[in-house]
């Protein structure tokens, strides 16, 4: 049973070697002093949701003198009248004496450093500390100044191609180093395996034979599956980034159409004044033109605040600084791609992680039956339940299979699809810019109401809308397509 359990361990381990999540690291906070960005030898992090800078470093940015006692882990800041001592570990710090009360205390970290909330150390000196949730920034005001009198620091402005994003996301992202990592690790364990199968002088015994047969091939299995990984990582990571890039760009085009509907609701307010001015029109018609410029001015904002959005996720994933300004270079715009959908169904077939992972638990299984009739013969107890372990895996690979084959069929489909509700919603976007134009000329003449141009107004805006969103679900699933992550 115990070599059983050995055949079991290695199957077990090998299963566990899926592809890594592609998630994006958090960012790292940032902290400005009165205007100047502070540097710090380690980084400030976020822990139960308080900032925690380097204690002597940030003691000193306040202009502080700063001591340390190593017998009692405290440390004691002066500036002026004032006298701080924070210790390590403790919740209660004192300000002249006075006992506080902080969320999270002080705490060593690797390098010796001590980190401690930024607020409780710029405060207990008379800063008053503001938090960019958005930026990931902390500002710290010693100056007593108002906003209005302070200089502020330029954001960083940076143009990007597509192509540039992905190769500073793929260079920067944690993930893509762990499974470089896990690569070279089981090529490590490979070569150890070869060793010690080349050196194995047991070929008797029942662990001398799974040294020299079957622990090199579970090796090299793992390896080849970590060199998978390691690529379908970074597609995985490609495609976040494109789909990002794509949602900035979008989110743009969105804020341009509601740029567009409030300019053409200020050029109905207009015409509405000059009318109500001539008595044409009642004051009514001036108020339902004052509400629906509101309005777009409101749906405008929200457009703004969106695109902040989008570029903070783009930042976040590329692992740029979150106050840096991202101007992405490139048309939002619909570009026709062939492809074959036998071929996505191969590549999927030879790529694909599901599969990838289903093809190896079978051929590991299959294996460690061989290596246990050869031992035991056909009819032992070990042999039986390892044959049952190659049914199920049989069984498992076959449904990735088909399930695989069904993801690419309705992928390539709604590909498709998207081709042809391109072509209508442009042809939409047209006709309904060209009923706007004549519905507000009717209303100059007095041959239509508010109502009437209101709802041509609102029709075009809804039909860029929709064709802003079709030419990004194209492009978002071509993506997919080509980098085979369904």
């Amino acid at each position: 049973m115990k070599k059983k359990l050995a055949l079991l361990l290695a199957l077990a381990l090998l299963m566990t070697t899926l592809a890594l999540p592609v998630v994006a690291a958090d960012p790292v906070p940032r902290v400005i002093i009165d205007g100047q960005a502070v540097t710090f030898d380690v980084a400030p992090v976020i822990d139960n949701g308080r900032v925690l800078v380097p204690l002597r470093a940030i003691f000193e940015q306040m202009g502080a003198k700063v001591s340390w006692d190593d017998a009692t882990k405290t440390a004691t800041a002066a500036k002026g009248e004032v006298t701080v001592i924070v210790k390590l570990g403790s919740t209660s710090p004192t300000i002249n004496g006075a006992v506080k009360t902080i969320d999270v205390p002080a705490k060593l970290v690797e390098g010796g450093r001590i980190l401690a909330p930024l607020r409780f150390v710029c405060e207990a000196f008379g800063g008053v500390v503001s938090w960019n949730q958005d930026t990931y920034v902390a500002s710290v005001d010693t100056t007593g100044e108002t906003p209005a009198e302070k200089e502020t620091i330029a954001p960083v402005e940076m143009t990007l191609t597509l192509q540039q994003a992905v190769d500073l996301a793929v260079k920067n992202n944690p993930q893509v180093q762990l499974a470089a990592i896990d690569r070279d690790k089981k090529t490590v364990e490979y070569s150890k395996a070869k060793n010690a199968s080349s050196k194995n002088e047991d070929n008797s015994s029942y662990y001398g034979r799974l040294t020299e047969y079957l622990t090199p091939k579970i090796a090299e299995r793992k390896k080849q599956q970590a060199e998978q990984v390691y690529d379908i990582t970074v597609n995985g990571i490609k495609i976040q980034v494109e789909r990002a890039f794509y949602e900035l760009i979008k989110s743009r085009e969105n804020q341009q159409i509601a740029e567009n509907a409030l300019q053409r609701a200020d050029e109905q307010l207009k015409i509405a004044n000059s009318k109500y001015s001539v008595g044409t029109v009642a004051k009514i018609e001036v108020t339902q033109n004052e509400a629906a410029q509101a309005g777009a001015r409101a749906a405008l904002t929200s457009a703004q605040s969106n695109s902040r959005q989008k570029m903070l996720e783009l930042n976040k994933l590329i692992g740029l600084d979150m106050a840096t300004v991202i101007n992405p270079s490139g048309v939002f715009e619909f570009k026709a791609e062939s492809f074959e959908l036998q071929s996505l169904l191969d590549k999927a077939g030879q790529e694909s992680m599901s599969i990838i992972t289903a093809q190896n638990n079978y051929d590991i299984a299959s294996w460690s039956l061989d290596f246990v009739v050869s031992y035991y013969g056909s009819g032992n107890w070990d042999a039986q339940l390892t044959k049952e372990d190659v049914n199920s895996t049989r069984v498992m690979l076959q449904q990735a299979k088909d399930n695989m084959v069904t993801t690419v069929n309705q992928t390539y489909a709604n590909y498709r699809s998207l081709e042809e509700q391109y072509q209508y919603l442009s042809k939409a976007v047209e006709l309904s810019r060209e009923a706007y134009r004549l519905r507000q000329l009717s209303y100059e003449v007095g041959m239509a109401t508010f109502e009437d141009v209101q709802k041509a107004s609102d029709d075009l805006h809804k039909a860029e809308a929709a064709l802003s969103e079709c030419i990004y679900n194209y492009n978002t699933v071509k993506s997919a397509m080509k980098y085979n992550i369904y």
